[in-house]
């Protein structure tokens, strides 16, 4: 997913020229612009004529920007990117992107433009969102359930590559040996040094093979071998702890922040409805539509 989102960053890279689609305060957008961003986005793309608009409104951010003044230094950039990067092979990234045609320095180039967007954003938008505390109440009492901490199994495992090592593990496991001791032992992943404990974790925090095998144990009791997309597991369950709701002190970080996210969205969408209203936008040719597929020829008789 991640890699996704950071290929989607290299979408609006100028590409060869073509023709203009749109131009807006003067500024141009070209067919290459959309279906770059169309081509980066694969399957999960919008038509063109959204991705049309989305570049629009791209184009109107960055020239409130100009007239803001908004500049970013080199030191904002390479946290920028440092950032976007933090977790991803950048030899996996360059791979994905030069089968898109695309290579590093677009990519580049779009996380600028991205950053520089949301320096125009803060500065025009969220510096001006503001959240009381009787909001953050309020907040907190109408979606009281949302502020309950669910159930959470305090699980140990014992992970293995290999098959035949998990069964050695479960045959020492029915002779009766603690499994924290054998788990230390056979286990592969780094919770082996501990014995090979997880701690306390919700459903969604497993993956789907290993939260049912969770939710079949009882406290004292290991599971049988289960598969998984990384190799085989022995789980253990050392207890459950009770679904919680959070106090108003506890909640109000989560509160403050939704609300901010509601407020900025709200405040952005109206902003963002001025400039276009401000903006000479010109449609120069309509969004060319994809080809439908013929259905195949049908020989009569």
């Amino acid at each position: 997913m991640r890699l996704l989102a950071l290929l989607a960053l290299a979408a609006c890279h100028k590409g060869p020229d073509s023709a203009a689609l749109v131009t807006v305060n003067g500024q141009r957008i070209s067919l290459a612009q959309v279906e770059a961003e169309r081509s980066m986005l694969g399957a999960a793309a919008p038509d063109s004529g959204e991705v049309l608009d989305d570049l629009i409104d791209q184009a109107l951010v960055l020239q409130e920007g100009d007239r803001l003044g908004v500049k970013l230094s080199r030191r904002d950039l390479d946290n920028a990117q440092a950032v976007a990067l933090a977790g991803t092979d950048v030899k996996l990234l360059e791979e994905s992107l030069a089968e898109r045609s695309l290579t590093l320095h677009h990519w580049q180039e779009r996380l600028a433009r991205a950053a520089r967007m949301d320096e125009v954003v803060r500065l025009a938008v969220r510096n001006r969102v503001d959240v009381s505390r009787q909001e953050i109440q309020d907040q907190y009492w109408e979606h009281l359930p949302s502020y309950r901490s669910p159930e959470r199994r305090v699980l140990r495992q014992i992970f293995v590559r290999d098959r035949e090592v998990a069964d050695k593990a479960l045959r020492e496991l029915q002779l009766g040996e603690a499994f924290a001791e054998v788990a230390a032992r056979r286990g592969q992943g780094p919770e082996a040094k501990v014995g090979g404990l997880l701690g306390a974790l919700t459903d969604s925090q497993l993956p789907k093979a290993l939260a049912r095998r969770a939710a079949e144990l009882k406290p004292g009791r290991y599971s049988p071998v289960t598969l998984s997309p990384w190799g085989w597991h022995i789980l253990y369950l050392d207890g459950k702890l009770p679904a919680q709701s959070q106090s108003l002190d506890q909640a109000a970080p989560r509160a403050h922040a939704s609300l901010l996210r509601e407020k900025e969205q709200v405040l952005y969408q109206a902003w963002l409805a001025r400039l276009r209203e401000k903006a000479v936008i010109v449609r120069l040719a309509p969004v060319p539509t994809p080809p439908t597929a013929k259905p195949p020829f049908k020989k009569k008789g």
